[in-house]
């Protein structure tokens, strides 16, 4: 199918009518920006074919600017060696025509089912075409952003794929599966599911019926193992219950549990002597202590009473040695506050020699900054009498400037006047002889000239009459009068302006500008040089000399400082006389501090030696150390006597420990309860147990549990045979499937050739597998496959395309028409894998006419194709 011509008049986005004519073959490219119209022309050739004109919804086609808009398209094609001419108008007064070659000719209802059984596809029954009617053209027609969409517009097209699969293949497969897999996958998944071959529907009720079966049968048998080991369990009893009644083991407890008390009382009591003794003779030890502390304490003082009275003599030899620094101290504090009064004077004098340096330069500074502003005064003087001259001339050239700009105006008018009036008036070229002349209203003409003719004019010829000659159709008249008011304005303005032509005003204007210039530079310098002007800058000067005279009276006023030292070296000798003052004082302070420390550390020890002394001629009696001394060995024979005791009394609390435990009363006590206890127990479990064995005996358990065995073989066996028969039909199906899996692989040849062919330009050494209906279902590269929904956007946007292509080469090939048509599809695409999709184009349009719309031409202008700009295509309003 080729596109020759196409006509859009009010359409969606355009008003009046858009043609394009003269569509390539091949290839044609629609650019223009956003919102240029290049969908709205896509989507005026999918209306045009695929929806009905009577359509009640086509609403919306009408233009927003043009609310009584009549929608109409037209296009002129070729199918083959035949053409067509498709007219359709909408919304109001809706109809079809389709002229076949001239000749033939159809509308309505009959042409819209004649286009779509020629282009292939289905038309809707009521309302809009929706995607399952696309057929063939729904899916070479790519919407904007569809791109990657191929299962969908594939499924609604897969009749018509597979009937041109069988047209090329020889083969006829009915939407991929025959007769008989159907009716077996019917037979099959009447018994287990599609996917997982589960059981279902009868199969699964009896698989039901027999779990349940079992359950009940293990269930019963359960039980009966249980009744049989109950009964078991109850003879153990009944022996058990006649062995403990005859011993009756917990008297004998009893017995223990009463010598167990006795033993016991007598463990307390041994505790109780050990407990006592040991009291007893911690006393004896506490005393030994306090008495040998007491003797500890003596000894001690006597040493410490040594010691105080040789130190007294230490800190009276300190104190004298103090006093006697102190005095030799007092003569050297006196030399160094003499130093310190002579390096002052110094000093004050090293400042008065820097103060009068000083000064000396401030002096020669000011003078400096004196000859500055003398010299700025005068340039600054100067700088104004030129600003003056040039502020006179400034106003001697002064330029109105609207008048200015007013009069060029009128230039440019007159300009353009007399060249249309030159353009539009007529000519009159005259030759006339030497001494003739002509005159033509009040204008005489001689030689050779031109002359032009506004309006009505008598040309006079002498001896002969006048010729009036009057313009046909010329508004020369009106020019002329234009011109003459633009003359008489002009005129106004250059005496205003004061001068002769545009030319001399443009000049005046310039010197104007230049005096206005110059004078902005040399009030920027002035105010550079003065900026608070020559009267400040001059007081500026009066009080700079009047400072330098001051300076000039303070160096004078200053006594004479030939002889004084530097600065540093008298604050040196002032840094050191300070130094050794405050080393002098701060030896006094530190003789000062030990003297007193001294006789204070010595009235101290005086006091401390008296008083122990007193205290111990008050303790030193030797009746009462002779009494102590005596104490002390009676209270250690105490202490050894009570030791001998608590070993005798430790051994008998062994002996008894070893024979008795304090919690064997417990132990025995408890022991004979639960003898008691387990024999009350024993008696209510057997007469438990005898009642539930006489009910169990009672319900007729064997009995049902053969009814439930005679169940469970019966459903084994119609199980059985419900899994043969699954099986059978599984491996049936299976057969049949693979049969056919084999003939569609034959059928789907031609097209899996084409998507290999067009899928290798983008990914070399690639395939892509084809699903049953014939949509590409695994991208095969690089030893490994992908399904394409976990391919990225742009590569299925790629592939998109790409299996388009092959499906229009199968369709092709099979006789039925195609279009391809891509309304912004590369968009999501690189620079390298562009240039692979181009070359698949240029590949493609050797076959199919392909209309390509995009905002981006620069990225499609090297196809070897003209684009076509929407912008620049003919729109009659």
């Amino acid at each position: 199918m080729k596109l020759k011509r196409l006509l859009i008049e009010d359409f969606k986005q355009f008003t009046g009518q858009v043609r394009i004519d003269d569509l390539d073959p091949g290839l044609n490219i629609f650019t223009g920006p956003n919102e240029a119209g290049k969908t709205s022309i896509a989507t005026a050739v999918r209306t045009l074919f695929l929806e009905k004109h009577r359509s009640s919804t086509l609403r919306h086609l009408v233009p927003w600017q043009a609310s009584s808009g009549q929608p109409r398209i037209e296009a002129e094609f070729a199918v083959g060696s035949c053409h067509y001419l498709l007219r359709k108008s909408f919304v109001v007064r809706s109809r079809c025509e389709l002229i076949h070659d001239g000749q033939h000719r159809m509308e309505g209802e009959e042409a819209e089912e004649a286009l779509a059984e020629l282009l292939r596809f289905s038309r809707p029954v009521r309302g809009s075409a929706a995607p399952e009617h696309g057929g063939v053209p729904g899916l070479l027609w790519v919407t904007q952003g569809q791109a990657q969409d191929v299962e969908n517009p594939v499924g609604h097209a897969a009749t018509y794929l597979r009937d041109a699969l069988n047209q090329l293949s020889g083969s006829r497969v009915e939407a991929g599966e025959d007769v008989l897999i159907a009716a077996v996958r019917r037979e099959l998944h009447e018994l287990v599911t599609e996917k997982t071959r589960k059981p279902t529907q009868h199969y699964a009720a009896v698989e039901a019926d027999l779990e349940r079966a079992l359950r009940d049968q293990q269930q019963l048998q359960l039980q009966q193992a249980q009744f049989e080991a109950e009964i078991d369990r109850l003879s153990k009893l009944e022996a058990d219950y006649d062995d403990l009644s005859r011993r009756k083991p917990w008297e004998a407890l009893e017995q223990k549990a009463e010598q167990a008390k006795v033993s016991v009382a007598a463990l307390r009591d041994a505790r109780v002597r050990l407990e006592q003794l040991q009291l007893l003779r911690a006393g004896a030890h506490d005393r030994i202590r306090l008495l040998q502390e007491r003797e500890r304490q003596r000894l001690e003082a006597l040493s410490a009473l040594a010691a105080l009275e040789a130190g007294q003599s230490r800190t009276a030899i300190e104190a004298a040695e103090a006093a006697e620094a102190l005095a030799q101290l007092g003569g050297a504090m006196g030399q160094a506050e003499h130093a310190i009064q002579v390096s002052r004077d110094a000093l004050q004098q090293a400042l008065a020699a820097e103060q009068a340096q000083e000064w000396r330069e401030q002096a020669g500074l000011r003078q400096k900054e004196v000859e500055r502003l003398q010299q700025q005064l005068a340039q600054s003087r100067d700088i104004g009498e030129r600003l003056q001259a040039f502020t006179l001339a400034a106003h001697a050239d002064a330029v109105d400037v609207d008048a200015l700009h007013r009069l060029r105006q009128l230039e440019a008018e007159l300009a353009a006047l007399r060249a249309r009036l030159e353009t539009g008036a007529t000519r009159i070229e005259y030759r006339l002889q030497p001494g003739r002349a002509l005159r033509m209203d009040d204008q005489t003409l001689d030689g050779t000239g031109q002359a032009l003719i506004t309006g009505r004019t008598l040309l006079h010829l002498p001896d002969l009459g006048e010729i009036s000659i009057v313009p046909a159709a010329s508004d020369g008249a009106v020019l002329a009068a234009q011109a003459d008011d633009l003359v008489i304005e002009r005129a106004g303005l250059l005496q205003a302006l004061g001068a002769q032509n545009l030319a001399d005003a443009e000049n005046r204007f310039q010197r104007w500008q230049d005096a206005r210039r110059e004078m902005e530079s040399l009030e920027r310098l002035l105010q550079a040089h003065a900026p608070q002007g020559c009267d400040a800058l001059a007081r500026a000067v009066e009080n700079e000399q009047l400072m330098l005279a001051q300076l000039a009276q303070r160096l004078a006023q200053l006594p004479d400082v030939g002889t004084a030292p530097s600065r540093h070296d008298a604050e040196a000798a002032v840094a050191e006389a300070t130094a050794r003052l405050q080393q002098c004082q701060r030896r006094q302070q530190e003789l000062h501090t030990a003297r007193a420390a001294a006789e204070a550390r010595l009235r101290m020890q005086q006091e401390q030696s008296a008083a122990m002394r007193a205290r111990m001629e008050a303790d030193g009696d030797a009746d009462a150390r002779q009494a102590q001394q005596l104490e002390l060995a009676s209270a250690v024979a105490a202490e050894q006597a009570h030791a001998r005791d608590i070993e005798q009394a430790r051994a008998e609390l062994d002996r008894l420990a070893a024979e008795t435990g304090e919690q064997d009363v417990d132990r025995y006590q408890r022991s004979a309860a639960l003898q008691r206890e387990a024999h009350t127990r024993q008696k209510v479990a057997l007469a438990e147990l005898r009642g539930k064995l006489e009910q169990l005996g009672a319900s007729g358990l064997g009995e049902r549990l053969a009814d439930v065995n005679a169940e469970v073989e019966q459903l084994q066996r119609r199980r059985a045979e419900l899994k043969l028969r699954a099986d059978a039909l599984a491996m049936l199906h299976d057969m049949l499937v693979e049969e056919r899996d084999r003939t569609v692989q034959r059928l789907q040849a031609p097209l899996a050739e084409r998507m290999a062919h067009y899928c290798r330009r983008l990914f070399p050494q690639s395939d892509l597998n084809l699903q049953d209906n014939l949509a590409p279902a695994l991208l095969n590269r690089d030893g490994w496959g992908a399904e394409l929904n976990y391919l990225s956007f742009g590569t299925r946007e790629q592939l998109g395309i790409l299996t388009r292509l092959a499906y229009a080469d199968l369709l092709k090939e099979a006789g039925v028409p195609t279009l391809l048509m891509l309304d912004d599809a590369v968009v999501h695409t690189d620079a390298a894998r562009r240039e692979r999709i181009k070359r698949a184009l240029l590949d493609a349009m050797q076959r199919h006419q392909i209309l390509l719309f995009t905002c981006h031409p620069e990225a499609w202008d090297d196809l070897g194709v003209v684009p076509r700009s929407i912008g620049s295509m003919r729109v009659v309003a």
